[in-house]
């Protein structure tokens, strides 16, 4: 989950300077804060509180404070806002294009025999993603134009088990920074042109949409054909023709999609979904990161399933 990984990163980041206990301290502090904002959404409710909605959520805590205990940094400059000095070692160090283009901040930047290294943390295992290579691949580059020096090596290091290092070659990192100023640039281009709409301008794809949150709003999403052998989101779109209340108080919807199917949302909580109290015959309405039986039609609720009513062009009504 996002919220969670969001969360051991920034303990991470912000170490233990006073041990274990101070970890625990931050990380409690932070779940709390979390925890305030989910209890107050009326979409995201169904996630509080995080220590009983996130899978082992305790594993990962323990190996978070675990982790910060262990590599407690110096006093660092926050995000966000721009460093006061330009420092080439420790944790959130900012690098950028000589043009200024391009920047970001990396997680941790260390002189280990006189060789520096860059690493990426993250909350979950050392698996290296393409994504997390790249990123890594680049910030490589943009070091070297902060501050002239190469790193000697670039890892992924996870909270439980060792770093996973990533192929390094120069004339790669330079070519994939100089790759993503001209996107950056194209880009720009494109939407300054206002030529464009922004159905022209996305590119929806299972990998690119899985993980975004904007799905319900992005009309290039929705009009896409969503092949059911692809690994596209279990999400679902359509007119409701009929509502059925259970007994326990939930309620069975049967919706006309776009393309003219009929579907069926079983067994929905009033509780978890507060448009379900608004939403009648004849409303559009989205089901979104729901559970799908392989090819059914038949859509169920998970902890993370969220329903949108929205008005005939698929926009979210307020």
């Amino acid at each position: 989950m996002a919220i969670i990984g969001s969360i051991a990163h920034e303990v991470l980041l912000a170490g233990a300077n006073g041990g274990a206990a101070s970890a625990e301290e931050t990380w409690d502090q932070l779940v709390g804060a979390e925890d305030e904002k989910l209890r107050a959404s009326s979409l995201e409710r169904c996630l509080y509180p995080l220590r009983t909605s996130v899978r082992l959520y305790e594993v990962v805590r323990k190996r978070t404070c675990q982790r910060a205990a262990s590599n407690p940094p110096e006093n660092r400059i926050k995000r966000p806002g721009t460093p006061i000095q330009r420092r080439r070692t420790g944790h959130e160090i900012w690098v950028k294009s000589r043009d200024e283009a391009v920047g970001g901040w990396i997680d941790l930047v260390e002189r280990i025999d006189e060789e520096i290294v860059l690493s990426d943390l993250k909350a979950g295992d050392a698996a290296v993603r393409e994504s997390y290579a790249v990123q890594l691949k680049i910030y490589a580059a943009l070091y070297h134009e902060t501050f002239g020096e190469w790193p000697s090596r670039i890892q992924i290091v996870p909270l439980n088990g060792a770093p996973s290092v990533v192929p390094l070659s120069r004339n790669e990192c330079s070519r994939l920074l100089v790759e993503a100023s001209t996107v950056l640039a194209q880009i720009n281009d494109r939407v300054s042109s206002g030529t464009e709409s922004d159905t022209d301008l996305a590119a929806p794809s299972p990998a690119a949409c899985r993980q975004c949150g904007f799905r319900p709003v992005c009309r290039a999403y929705h009009a896409a054909p969503k092949n059911t052998e692809e690994k596209w989101p279990a999400d679902a779109l359509g007119q409701v023709w009929d509502i059925n209340l259970l007994l326990d108080g939930k309620k069975n919807l049967r919706v006309r999609s776009n393309t003219g199917s009929d579907l069926i949302f079983r067994a929905l909580s009033l509780s978890q979904h507060q448009a379900l109290n608004l939403v009648e015959r004849g409303d559009h309405i989205g089901l979104f990161d729901a559970r799908r039986s392989g090819g059914s039609p038949e859509f169920t609720e998970g902890p993370t399933t969220v329903i949108y009513r929205f008005s005939g062009s698929f926009v979210p009504t307020k």
